[in-house]
């Protein structure tokens, strides 16, 4: 941020003030962004199916592993 004394406060201002002007579109910044952060917010509401997917596998997998495992011979003594 610009100081009081800096010779480039009145550019400074200038440029601050530009950064709230409307843009071509007639929107303005504050509402072209609050838009962008509802269609992020609307975005991020998806079914996750990949995830789905691979906790399937892995479940799968963990299933596979276990059931091929040879297990010791248990012998009875009667």
């Amino acid at each position: 941020m610009a100081r009081h004394d800096d010779p480039d406060l009145e550019r400074w201002v200038d440029a601050r003030m530009a950064a709230l002007d409307p843009d071509r579109t007639g929107e303005t910044k504050t509402e072209r962004a609050l838009a962008q952060l509802r269609v992020r917010a609307t975005a991020t509401h998806y079914r996750p199916v990949h995830a789905w997917l691979l906790a399937a596998g892995a479940a799968a997998l963990l299933i596979a592993v276990l059931v091929t495992v040879e297990r010791p011979q248990q012998h009875g003594s009667g």
